[in-house]
């Protein structure tokens, strides 16, 4: 399900009056199906007897919300102190359209030794000043494809 299909509206004494916009309640509707059904509450209006009218909206659990992934192993501890070296041969190429909502982009690939961990990344458009234009952090997977 990627949207919510379905909205509530029910009414609550001021028993109630706490609740606002965005909770999550449950609720029991036995016409309907629902026994302790979560929904976000939308909107609360109150009557001039003080009833509450609560509109609320399916809660579509995972929708909305992060999502759980395992954790990515890490690239260990980078030496502070050690030389890094030199980056290896950059891949400099232009990503399909499709990828970059048909704007033109220039992307980089670049990776380093074992004391390789990120680098600043400067553009010229004269070879005499320099401006820095972003950070790289991590080696990227790249190599020649024979065949």
């Amino acid at each position: 399900m990627l949207y919510v299909r379905n909205e509530y509206e029910f009414t609550l004494g001021w028993k109630y009056c706490r609740l606002e916009p965005m909770d999550i309640v449950t609720i029991t509707d036995v016409a309907l199906g629902l026994n302790q059904c979560p929904v976000r509450i939308t909107r609360i209006e109150e009557d001039e007897f003080g009833e509450l009218t609560i509109t609320a909206e399916e809660l579509a659990i995972g929708l909305r919300s992060a999502i759980e992934y395992d954790s990515q192993a890490s690239n260990g501890y980078q030496g502070g102190n050690k030389e890094p070296g030199n980056i290896n041969t950059p891949a400099i190429f232009e990503p399909p359209l499709d990828l970059t909502d048909g704007k033109n982009q220039v992307w980089v690939a670049v990776s380093g030794g074992i004391n390789w961990g990120n680098c600043n990344v400067w553009t010229s458009l004269d070879n005499t000043t320099y401006e820095m234009i972003g950070i790289i952090y991590g080696s990227a997977r790249y190599g020649h494809r024979y065949g």
